[in-house]
């Protein structure tokens, strides 16, 4: 009789626009950073010091300098918010508790199979200079990787079949504190 013991640990990271992929096969824990496939959509939400909504923009990356720049008041503190699905399909609208466009009550809903990515910063605009906002997304929803060694049992492993699906359908991501709801 074989056994198989599994351990999972979280991983801490901060890709640049970046999605995380475990590369190295001699530590469960390796991370590397990656960019984004060009043409990923992504969305960039402006709120003001108070919490209320100013502007977006969504972008597809590697297309940035066309899109347009977003235009804020120098000497002011903004919070921005971006998330992406890494996908280049649609990216999913935000909704807005009671029609009231401010962060508190800023959410948005996934399907449970979808890559979701989240980031949050506060930042002092310059006036007449481009400010470098530093994106960083984090994954929402757990990546499993896993690797099955059997070369000290000199035999060859040949086919592995497994699945592993969302346990929820939905997933609602509050976008003032990226806290994440699974339902459904």
């Amino acid at each position: 009789d074989w056994q198989i013991t599994a351990e999972l640990t979280p991983e801490a990271a901060e890709p640049t626009l970046k999605k995380l992929a475990s590369t190295d096969a001699s530590t469960a824990t390796a991370i590397e950073k990656s960019s984004l496939e060009k043409g990923t959509l992504y969305n960039i939400l402006v709120f003001d010091s108070q919490g209320n909504y100013v502007t977006e923009n969504e972008y597809a990356h590697g297309f940035e300098n066309s899109a347009t720049a977003l235009k804020l008041n120098g000497g002011l503190t903004y919070t921005f918010i971006a998330y992406s699905t890494n996908s280049k399909e649609t990216l999913p609208e935000v909704a807005y508790a009671n029609n009231i466009k401010n962060l508190s009550s800023a959410t948005i809903t996934v399907n449970g199979d979808q890559d979701l990515m989240y980031f949050r910063k506060s930042l002092q605009v310059e006036g007449d200079k481009e400010t470098f906002l530093g994106v960083s997304l984090k994954h929402k929803l757990s990546q499993i990787t896993t690797i099955i060694d059997a070369t000290q049992t000199n035999y060859h492993i040949t086919n592995i079949q497994s699945s592993i699906n969302a346990t929820r359908e939905k997933l609602s991501l509050n976008l003032s504190d990226g806290a994440a709801t699974a339902f459904g």
